[in-house]
């Protein structure tokens, strides 16, 4: 039988340490759990990423949204995307915000292709 501090190193005990990361944008530590990061792992927090899908929105925006929801990196040098997925999952009070993106991304590129057919 085990003695409870044996018990303490099994396996069913063992607790990964909460990993952090520093967001690209304002530069504060947050669990990497609360925001979502390119494939490189250039984290962006979700008040950061909130505050970029809402500006986003706006009609004289200047963030790079694609048509299928997802993002440019905001590392400057990064060309990666973000999911579309992740962000609606990380700031999903911003849902609205960023569906009106995607919908205006569609709507710009189904008149394009109508002004082209004809």
């Amino acid at each position: 039988r085990p003695t409870a501090l044996e018990a303490l190193h099994h396996e069913a005990f063992q607790v990964e340490p909460v990993k952090e990361a520093s967001c690209a944008i304002c530069l504060d530590m947050y669990p990497a759990d609360e925001g979502v990061s390119c494939a490189d792992g250039h984290f962006t927090c979700k008040k950061c990423l909130g505050h970029s899908v809402r500006a986003a929105a706006q009609p004289d925006a200047h963030m790079n949204f694609l048509r299928d929801g997802s993002m440019c990196c905001v590392a400057s040098d990064c060309e990666l995307l973000i999911t579309g997925h992740a962000i609606a999952t990380a700031v999903p009070e911003d849902f609205a915000n960023w569906l009106n993106i995607v919908r205006k991304h569609f709507e710009r590129d189904a008149a394009a292709e109508q002004k082209r057919q004809l």
